[in-house]
């Protein structure tokens, strides 16, 4: 149970060190520059720069991961990762067992929930973990010709608080290609609408059609 307890608490360090991390990256980003970072070619730039450096042959996709097991002390030790075909043929039920020195877990906290981890044999739990809510959010991209655009401030966006009431309560709303140039083909603009959350969490699954009326 200590060992257990120890790789829980690893996790569980990791995880406040990478907000700690973040934390501090956006601080020095923001005094160096002031400005807004993004990717030009979307975040799939940081997985294409991952494959360039492992290596294509070391990535294993299409492989649904169903179970983590710590094999050690809790200072020296090892992960078993078991993964599962994702078709329905009987070998879907064969989990292959793959060995490695470190695991990142780049997952909402639902699917890290919902896996199957142990310490040495013994299962473990993660009940903060599973606790956790996911709110349910829809991004809604519009897009206009800049003729049609004129009246947009030049700004990064606004929200409108829940107090106002409304349709437009609780709504974030981001002008993308003020922000970035290269978000709209040249003489067009695009807007970013965030929709749901806490307060409004029935627009968060109404059709596009719907949001857009």
């Amino acid at each position: 149970m200590a060992v257990a307890n120890r790789v829980a608490e690893m996790m569980a360090v990791a995880v406040v060190r990478g907000v700690r991390m973040l934390e501090e990256s956006r601080s020095v980003t923001r005094h160096s520059t002031g400005l807004p970072f993004t990717f030009k070619a979307g975040l799939s730039s940081i997985t294409t720069a991952m494959t360039a450096r492992i290596g294509k042959q070391n990535f294993m996709l299409g492989l649904p991961v169903v179970s983590l097991e710590y094999c050690g002390d809790g200072v020296d030790g090892s992960w078993k990762v078991g993964v599962r075909a994702p078709d329905g043929s009987a070998v879907a039920k064969q989990h292959r067992r793959e060995k490695f020195d470190a695991v990142v877990l780049a997952l909402p906290a639902a699917s890290l929930a919902s896996l199957r981890i142990s310490s040495n044999g013994q299962a473990t739990s993660l009940p903060r973990v599973s606790a956790v809510e996911s709110l349910p959010l829809s991004v809604l991209l519009l897009g206009f010709k800049d003729e049609d655009a004129k009246s947009l401030p030049c700004t990064a966006g606004f929200a409108v608080p829940a107090m106002e009431g409304g349709r437009l309560s609780s709504i974030a709303c981001q002008f993308t290609s003020k922000m970035f140039a290269f978000r709209a083909p040249a003489g067009y603009s695009t807007v970013t609408l965030l929709l749901g959350g806490d307060r409004q969490r029935d627009r968060a699954f109404k059709s596009r059609i719907e949001l857009e009326n």
